[in-house]
């Protein structure tokens, strides 16, 4: 083999490393937001307007709160975590009644605890996503 070949190679696989590594850091996939709400009263979330109805105020943050909140959601029946970060907690809640999915985030930006709980179908929910927040406050205290 010719040392232009061999450098090629090497350099070929310099690129490779410094891809993988890349894609495994945290860093790379890293959440940085939750979606916003939409239009439809059954969602809140700590990042919309404090001025918009589907506000609500942020969690109590420290350091081992996400382990806290995956305790609170292995505890309960009817909860399942579907994805987890280094920042970023996403779980499901099935209704008893209907079976009607809702999604729970919590996102941990520059040390504030945010959160978003959405139903997937329907336009109303009642008020269950905001007392599905308030219930995980308590929890946290």
């Amino acid at each position: 083999m010719t040392v232009k070949c061999e450098l090629s190679i090497l350099l070929i696989m310099r690129i490779i490393a410094c891809l993988i590594l890349f894609a495994i850091s945290p860093f790379s996939s890293a959440k940085t937001t939750l979606a916003p709400c939409p239009s439809s009263p059954n969602c809140v979330s700590s990042l919309e307007a404090k001025s918009d109805d589907r506000y609500i105020a942020s969690l109590p943050h420290h350091d081992l709160v996400l382990d806290k909140i995956r305790d609170y959601i292995a505890s309960q029946k009817r909860w399942q975590l579907v994805s987890e970060q280094e920042n970023y907690l996403h779980a499901i809640y099935k209704s008893a009644l209907f079976g009607f999915i809702d999604d729970i985030e919590f996102l941990i930006i520059k040390k504030t605890l945010h959160v978003r709980s959405a139903s997937r179908a329907g336009y109303y929910d009642f008020g269950a996503n905001r007392a599905r927040v308030e219930r995980i406050r308590e929890f946290l205290k």
